[in-house]
This record gives structure tokens, sequence and C-alpha cells, in this order.
């Protein structure tokens, strides 16, 4: 698979983690950490899809 597909397979796997983890009430920092350790991605890229979802 060409590496930007995994990219995005990979953007929109962490995006609804990230939904089901915010639909538990869980916080945002234990959400960062949970798919920091899960993904294998940084902090940065967690915060970039994290804060379109409480707009």
């Amino acid at each position: 698979m060409c590496k930007s597909l995994e990219n995005k397979y990979k953007e929109k796997e962490v995006m609804g983690a990230i939904g089901i983890l915010k639909d538990d009430g869980k916080s945002d920092e234990d959400i960062i950490e949970r798919i920091i350790k899960k993904y294998n991605v940084t902090k940065d890229y967690v915060l970039a899809l994290l804060t379109p979802q409480k707009a």
C-alpha cells in the first residue's frame, strides 16, 4: 500500500478512536496518552486531530 494511503487510513483510525474515547467521557489528557501508546504517534499529531473534535 502506498504511504499516503497508509497515513490516511491511520488518521481515520485515530479519529475514530478519539471519538469513541470522547463518547466514553475520557479527558483530553487520557485520550492523548492512550492514542500515543496505541498508534505510536506524536502528541502534536493527536492534538491536531483532537482540536476539531472540541469545536
